[in-house]
């Protein structure tokens, strides 16, 4: 770190620590000690991530022992010191620490080393004290102790008031009792009944948090990890005039309206005013693309005096389809509709159609809607079809 400091370079650290593995009353013992014992032994214990010590209730540990003692004979046999799948400590220095791990401990099962051959045997302790020097330090060895616990809460509190570890692993049959247990504490990775195998997972990270490590890798976070995450914003010059709520001269209008927008503290009042603005505009727009003709027979007088209108062309909707009647045509005033018997929804179309050239239905059909395609009276360039409801024939140029 002193070095990269130098450089300014970023670092991931993996520094390991004391991994706890806590055993539930509900759990498959024979399923979870077979793999704690894999978990712990494997490489004679010397890997970053094996369990380091087990927490349990003390109905349970007698239980712990047998089952991994009988576990460690199927994995080695007799002779363990002989069998060619356990392996040695590393070297003198590591073997003598580990010698006085053991030192004043109560060891249930193992305890054999021979210095000459670096070896120590699979271990396990019962009832360790907390404060025991075992305790304090990562093991990295074939040394297992248990520390009895009265129940969930108080394993927690224990790990909890230790440096946060690299690895934390829960064996409960209770889906309720492993999340609650993974979010009361804090570790670099969490697997649930099993051990280590979270770190063979790529589509994981893998890292320490605190005192185990920073940063993570593994896959794609080993890429992100080494990796400038650069922001990049792309804006246009337009609409220059939304920006002058950040330039000065400042005002307390523009410090509240900075504060919704940017800080997100919303203001009741104002966040109604904005809504009930934007349901205006949504309202006017509607209105404005309203195809409907609103001017019935009986109130067309209220709305000016008759224009002329020019139809480019007329269809009726009927339960058959749609049937394009004629044009062009040219209607005067409001009332010329009617005059020129132009049906409603409703009315019924004889086989002869409408009075103008087109293509008549073969048999009489009903009307459910009838279109008019007309030229607007003062921008003709526009076209617009007007939608004629029961019983209206008025048209309103200005919608």
């Amino acid at each position: 770190m002193e070095a990269a400091a130098k450089h300014l370079t970023p670092v991931t650290l993996e520094l390991g620590g004391k991994s706890p593995c806590y055993i539930d009353t509900d759990c498959d013992l024979d399923v979870a000690c077979r793999r704690i014992t894999w978990g712990k032994y494997m490489n004679c214990g010397q890997t970053c991530i094996a369990p380091d010590y087990v927490l349990c209730e003390p109905s349970l540990q007698h239980q712990i022992v047998q089952k991994i003692k009988e576990t460690v004979k199927e994995f080695y046999g007799e002779n363990i010191k002989e069998s060619p799948d356990y392996e040695r400590i590393i070297n003198l220095h590591h073997f003598k620490r580990i010698l006085n791990l053991l030192e004043g401990q109560k060891i249930a099962f193992g305890g054999e080393t021979d210095e000459a051959t670096r070896y120590v045997a699979p271990t396990i302790l019962t009832d360790v004290d907390p404060e025991a020097r075992v305790m304090q330090e990562e093991i990295f060895g074939p040394i297992l102790p248990i520390v009895p616990v009265k129940d969930a809460n108080e394993a927690i509190k224990f790990i909890n008031s230790r440096e946060k570890p690299l690895a934390f692993y829960i064996f409960s049959h209770n889906d309720k009792l492993v999340r609650r247990m993974i979010n009361s504490t804090s570790s670099g990775g969490v697997t649930a009944n099993d051990v280590i195998m979270h770190f063979t997972l790529s589509s994981l990270p893998f890292g320490g948090v605190g005192s185990s490590g920073m940063g993570a890798y593994h896959g794609k976070y080993s890429f992100d990890t080494f990796s400038h995450q650069r922001p990049c914003l792309l804006k246009s010059l337009k609409r220059e005039g939304a920006n002058k709520l950040r330039y000065p001269p400042n005002s307390q209008s523009k410090v509240d309206w900075a504060k919704f927008f940017i800080l997100k503290r919303f203001n009741r009042g104002k966040l109604g005013l904005l809504l009930l603005a934007l349901l205006g505009i949504v309202a006017a727009v509607l209105l404005k693309l309203r195809l409907r003709c609103p001017v019935s027979s009986d109130d067309h007088r209220s709305h000016g005096p008759a224009l002329s209108l020019r139809v480019r062309h007329l269809s009726v909707a009927s339960p058959r389809g749609t049937i394009l009647l004629g044009g062009p045509l040219r209607i005067m005033g409001h009332s010329g509709l009617q005059a020129a018997g132009v049906p409603h929804r409703g009315s019924v179309l004889g086989p002869t159609g409408w009075g103008r050239p087109g293509r008549p239905p073969r048999a009489p059909q009903r009307v459910c809607q009838t279109s008019l395609l007309c030229e607007r009276p003062q921008k003709q360039q526009r076209i617009k079809t007007c939608r004629l409801e029961p019983g209206k024939y008025g048209f309103d140029p200005w919608l």
